[in-house]
């Protein structure tokens, strides 16, 4: 499981995308249903057949 910090979250579609600062200060943006307001601390469990790395 990654844990982490939503710092900001936008409608996207269907769903929403927010944008996660992991412990390890790596920040990610991820797709959900229902996003978690800024500020809340969450714990992700990537689907592996989902993940796009995407270079910086």
């Amino acid at each position: 499981m990654l844990r982490g910090t939503v710092l900001d979250s936008s409608y996207f579609g269907a769903g929403s995308q927010m944008r996660v600062r992991l412990q390890n200060g790596t920040e990610i943006q991820v797709q959900v249903a229902e996003p978690s307001p800024a500020g809340s601390e969450i714990g992700l469990i990537p689907e592996t057949s989902m993940l796009h790395v995407l270079a910086d």
